[in-house]
């Protein structure tokens, strides 16, 4: 009877068993300060994004009224006028300039609005795209009216072909900038989305390659033909001189993007 009594009595738990029950506590209580961490970190990465996108939609739409307001048609006119080269044309390049700007600063803020609502991979970049194509197309008037009217005093109408080169140099130069935000827009998780490419700094190389062929064909035109040649053969001229760049471009733009990330990458490790 005494035997079995003792049979009764609670166990007592070995040292060893104590050890292991609080070491697996203690992997609980990390597992669960681990989970605590990522969400942790995942407000504070949404937090940033949140406002970086009030930034960029302040900023973009401050320019946006900034350009609707100021400088006026009339001023800008007045300005291209006092340019040689472009007199005859100051108020249709005024029109095109205003519109090219209000149209790309306005798709930027109307997409990084509608990006930070409906949480749009594809809206944040659209409105970085917009941005981007408004500023290489503003750089693309400035570069053509200040170099072009000073490369025009100096040599006259053989500038196109200079001028299309420098637009070519500076158009690798864009490319290599516009690759390097996009990646970092990816880095900080704005952009997600795979295989973005350089777009807007293409315009450059589009124009620089259309103006070298066409100073090309036509300045060995004069060479060769005494009497002046039929209004359409210019025409001809330009169409193919600018839509064949253009198709060659838009067909190798992975190749052209690879070589973007190639040439980032080496920077990044030097």
């Amino acid at each position: 009877m005494v035997s079995l009594g003792v049979s009764w009595l609670p166990k007592k738990k070995s040292t060893k068993d104590t050890s292991i029950e609080i070491l697996n506590k203690l992997k609980d209580i990390e597992e669960k300060l681990k989970v605590l961490e990522d969400r942790l970190k995942s407000v504070e990465v949404k937090s940033h994004l949140s406002l970086e996108d009030q930034l960029f939609f302040g900023l973009v739409f401050s320019l946006l009224l900034l350009v609707v307001t100021f400088p006026s048609v009339g001023d800008m006119a007045s300005f291209l006028e006092g340019f040689e080269l472009f007199a005859s044309n100051a108020l249709s390049m005024t029109y095109a300039t205003k519109l090219m700007l209000v149209t790309s600063l306005f798709g930027s803020s109307g997409y990084r609005y509608y990006g930070a609502i409906r949480k749009s991979q594809y809206a944040q970049y659209q409105s970085i795209h917009f941005l981007l194509v408004g500023i290489c197309g503003f750089l693309l008037l400035v570069t053509f009216v200040f170099l072009g009217q000073f490369l025009f005093q100096i040599i006259g109408e053989n500038m196109l072909t200079v001028l299309s080169l420098i637009f070519i140099l500076v158009g690798f130069g864009l490319g290599i900038l516009e690759k390097a935000i996009l990646d970092f827009y990816q880095t900080i998780g704005q952009i997600k989305r795979k295989n973005i490419r350089v777009e807007a700094s293409l315009w450059f190389l589009q124009i620089g390659v259309g103006m070298f062929i066409m100073s090309f064909v036509l300045i060995n035109l004069r060479a060769i033909f005494i009497l002046p040649y039929p209004s359409i053969t210019s025409i001809i001229i330009v169409l193919v001189s600018f839509f064949v760049p253009f198709f060659i471009i838009m067909k190798k733009r992975m190749k052209i993007d690879h070589m973007y990330e190639r040439i980032c990458k080496r920077l990044r490790q030097s």
